[in-house]
């Protein structure tokens, strides 16, 4: 051990050598060893030790053994056998490269005469390839939008020609697939490009950024053929759902199927691995971010930019909303346009249910009504709204993600309910205060941006802004997720087919990313709405002024209006020439005069003071306004002459057909911030159901007149009856006052009282204290529907329905016929010819056809009910009014009650 530490030499430390490895120089070693050292190595090399040796960089050297081919035999017999290749492969690439150069090919692969090229500068000129680009190897054809190759044939050592076209296949589909998405990238940005298509290219713009980033920066140049087939192989599945998705986006396409479309590749990539997976939803998640951000700007939840929709701005349009032009049509044909916010369902994405679509404009409607008619309430201003924090609308595609977005939604509405029951607290106890403009001028601050800083302060800011601007830009696509996703995809490769849990399924994810938020937001917004049409509107008294007026629920009106129209003991308002007027109560005296229509003047003076009169006597409080100068009724109710047809006024000029008063109308004008629920159909069906009534009204009259005149007149002037006439008389008025007790006292009355007591349920659950209803109150247009189901509970009892038009036929022929009775009875009383020398009083005959109208009426009726009868069995109930106090029973059971108990007709 002493020789041993003996031949070590000292250290010579050199100067800056604090990070030199130490060098040793050898010493001389001993004689007696140096001799055994010279015997021993007789048969070696003599090392040259005048050579400087490195010792510790010499132990990070590999050692380097030639393999050894080992056999079981060599081992037995003590040998070591010569390597001998068995397979072409084991002899290398240049053994195979001169088997297949053979002029013999003896391979048959015809690659005798294939030039081999470099086979780093081709996998350079392949990667290029796989991304799209010329290479030394390969240029671009550009009418044929392909790459060809620059050598006709050419191969790489130790690889044969058809090995390596199938590889240059692989690399040029992915090559073109990127053109082809560069292409739709550049189209989608050149002229007017809708958002999302612009979204959609920006995102495969991204994902291209980084795999040719990946490729040429990031990965190391490919060793090896299937290295590079691996690479081209990963580039493709990330390539292949974007190149399906592009094959079906033609240039003309909206943005709603641009959204539709993408959803559906991103709901088939599910089958993919997780990467594929994921980007398609990240992608998803940018297409639908414009379509996103105009969805919270409609229900409120976000503010919102640009010009707003307003229902001047008609035909213009945003995404899923229009300001549109609409023509309603009733049954019979008549047309009147409305002029409001539309759903255009064609251009919202087919992923949206239709109920979240109707809930979700429904919601942006009411806000619109809130924004416009009450500009001071709490939700018409957005910022009240985003001051809760709602949460941010974007796709969920995990259970958890909406589990917590629930949570947020709920709480974001016990924030709102917190602040609108304060605001509609202080709304109660706020009296109104002059502002002192004065002081509000003078406690305004004004807060100095730049023209108040002083030079050393501007000069600063200047040079920090400079500074900034000097900073190389920052790849902020680093951490952006979408680049991650794909970045992983390029790391793992295409075998990761690992879970990301359990997600809800695709038919779903719609419905859970949109509908919470929007059901949430349209609660409070509709149910304002609805306090606001109530308190602020006075919906319940104008839905009552239809059932004083149009409906003929007021008494003092019909008695009024019935002496106005048919009494001929009133002053006539004809003026006729050198007779002056009495100043008494003036009337239109139908049936007692012989011009026909009355002009307008006549109509004004025989009609004054009817309306307003009638209305005031059931609404004292009401009639306070008067004394403030406001003299007009609610909706500019008025008398007015109804537009009709040349063949429906040619009917209006005969002063004895039923259609004589069909000119007179009731007309009423929709307040604006009504128009949702009261809409022009509903108008129309008001305007016919007065019409009929003005006509059962008329025939009301007649009866009685009729039955007072041939009664009790020809008693007195001594006429004596016949039996067809006494009978035509009495069955005549008992038959009209059964059908108008019917109208009046049933097919109106008692849809009515269901429809009042819903209305007042509805007034009371906005009225409770606090402004949260256990039950939720209904929706304008659910308020609007339950109106329309009240006049078609009306209109059928009245068999006023397209479907029932031959059974009104039937009634008004009834009708008719009572008529031509009554107008034969004037003549004869009249005209001085005696009743045995009338040629064409009939009595007989026309009593016989009036018993067999009415015959036929009331079978038609039975069997119309015992139909209805069995029909309700199997129906559910549909709307509010089949319970109320109706049974399982059609309600015209209850006309045959009145008009044939006995069955006197039928026998």
């Amino acid at each position: 051990m002493s020789a041993g530490f003996a031949a070590l030499a000292p250290i010579i430390a050199e100067p800056n050598s604090l990070f030199k490895a130490p060098v040793f120089e050898p010493s001389e070693p001993p004689e007696q060893e140096h001799a055994i050292d010279e015997a021993s190595t007789t048969s070696e090399s003599v090392v040259d030790t005048t050579m400087e040796v490195d010792t510790w960089m010499d132990l990070d050297e590999p050692l380097m053994v030639q393999p050894v081919h080992r056999t079981w035999e060599a081992f037995e017999s003590g040998t070591t056998a010569v390597h001998a290749p068995l397979f072409l492969s084991e002899a290398g690439a240049a053994a195979y490269d001169a088997l297949l150069s053979w002029h013999g090919d003896p391979l048959k692969l015809n690659n005798s005469g294939v030039p081999v090229i470099e086979t780093k500068a081709y996998f350079s000129s392949l990667l290029s390839l796989a991304l799209g680009q010329e290479s030394l190897m390969f240029v671009r054809n550009n009418l044929a939008k392909t790459f060809q190759p620059v050598l006709p044939q050419f191969r790489i050592s130790g690889y044969s020609r058809d090995i390596v076209l199938g590889v240059q296949e692989e690399c040029l589909s992915c090559g073109i697939s990127i053109l082809d998405l560069r292409s739709f990238i550049q189209k989608s940005y050149a002229g007017e490009a809708s958002p999302c298509r612009v979204g959609l290219a920006s995102a495969i713009s991204q994902i291209l950024q980084v795999i040719h980033k990946y490729v040429t920066v990031d990965e190391e140049q490919p060793r090896s053929l299937l290295q590079l087939q691996t690479t081209v192989a990963c580039l493709t599945a990330i390539l292949k759902p974007l190149v399906k998705l592009n094959s079906q986006l033609r240039q003309a396409i909206g943005d709603h199927e641009i959204l539709s479309v993408v959803f559906y590749h991103a709901s088939q990539a599910d089958a993919d691995n997780r990467y594929i997976r994921d980007m398609m939803r990240e992608i998803l998640q940018r297409v639908s971010m414009p379509w996103i951000q105009f969805l919270q700007e409609w229900v409120g939840t976000k503010v919102e930019q640009g010009i707003p929709l307003s229902k001047i701005d008609v035909g213009a349009r945003k995404w899923f909303v229009k300001v549109d032009t609409e023509i309603f049509v009733d049954d019979f044909g008549r047309h009147v346009e409305d002029i409001d916010f539309r759903l255009d369902r064609t251009r919202m994405p087919s992923f949206i249910p239709d109920d979240v679509a109707q809930s979700i404009f429904e919601t942006g409607k009411n806000l619109r009504f809130i924004k416009l008619h009450h500009p001071e309430n709490l939700l018409a201003n957005t910022h009240n709204i985003m001051i809760q924090k709602p949460p941010e609308v974007r796709w969920l595609f995990d259970w958890n993600d909406v589990s917590q977005v629930e949570h947020r939604i709920k709480e974001f509405g016990d924030r709102m309910a917190v602040a609108v029951n304060g605001y509609r607290r202080e709304i109660r106890s706020r009296t109104p205060v002059v502002a002192n403009l004065d002081t509000a001028k003078e406690n305004h601050v004004y807060n100095p941006a730049y023209f108040g800083v002083d030079e050393r302060e501007m000069e600063s800011r200047i040079l920090a802004s400079m500074e900034r601007l000097q900073q190389p830009l920052r790849d902020e696509t680093i951490q952006d997720p979408l680049s991650i996703t794909v970045r992983h995809q390029l790391d793992q490769g295409v075998l990761d087919n690992s879970e990301d849990g359990l997600t809800p399924h695709w038919s779903l994810v719609p419905l859970l990313s949109f509908g919470a938020i929007a059901s949430a937001q349209a609660r409070f917004i509709n149910q304002e709405h609805m306090r606001l049409l109530f308190s602020e509107h006075g919906m319940f008294d104008h839905f009552r002024l239809y059932r004083e007026f149009h409906l003929l629920g007021n008494g003092l009106f019909c008695t009024r209006l019935s002496q106005s129209l048919f009494n001929p003991d009133l002053e006539s308002t004809e003026r006729e020439a050198g007779v002056a007027r009495q100043g008494g109560v003036m009337g239109l005296r139908l049936g007692g005069r012989d011009t026909w229509p009355p002009a307008s003047s006549e109509l004004r003076l025989a009609l004054m003071g009817i309306l307003s009169d009638a209305y005031f006597d059931q609404h004292p409080k009401s009639a306070q306004r008067l004394v403030k100068g406001w003299d007009k009724l609610p909706g500019d109710l008025s008398f007015a002459v109804r537009d009709l047809s040349p063949e429906e006024i040619e009917k209006c000029m005969n002063p004895n057909s039923l259609e004589a008063l069909d000119f007179l109308c009731l007309q009423y004008t929709t307040p604006p911030a009504l128009s949702s629920v009261i809409t022009p159909v509903i108008l129309l069906q008001y305007d016919r159901i007065f019409r009929f009534l003005l006509r059962v009204l008329r025939m009301i009259y007649v009866v009685n007149e009729l039955f007072r005149q041939t009664l009790w007149t020809n008693r007195i002037y001594g006429y004596e009856l016949a039996d067809e006439e006494y009978r035509f008389v009495r069955e005549a008025r008992g038959f009209i006052s059964s059908v108008a007790g019917y109208i009046l006292d049933t097919a109106i009355s008692i849809p009515w009282r269901a429809f009042e007591s819903r209305l007042r349920e509805i007034q009371s659950a906005l009225a409770v204290s606090g402004g949260s209803p256990k039950k939720q109150p209904p929706s304008p247009l659910q308020l609007q529907q339950l109106h329309s189901q009240f006049l078609h509970a009306v209109m059928s009892g009245m068999f006023l329905r397209k479907k029932q038009k031959s059974i009104l036929n039937l009634l008004e022929d009834i009708f008719n016929s009572v008529l031509a009775y009554a107008m034969s009875v004037r003549a004869r009383h009249s005209s001085a010819v005696s009743r045995g020398e009338s040629e064409e009083m009939q009595p007989n005959i026309m009593y016989e056809e009036f018993k067999q109208k009415v015959q036929v009426f009331i079978t038609v009726c039975r069997s119309l009910s015992e139909k209805a009868k069995s029909e309700s069995r199997d129906r559910d109930n549909e709307w509010l009014f089949t319970t109320a106090g109706l049974g399982d029973e059609s309600i015209v059971a209850q006309l045959l009650s009145k008009l044939d108990l006995d069955n006197y007709y039928v026998k």
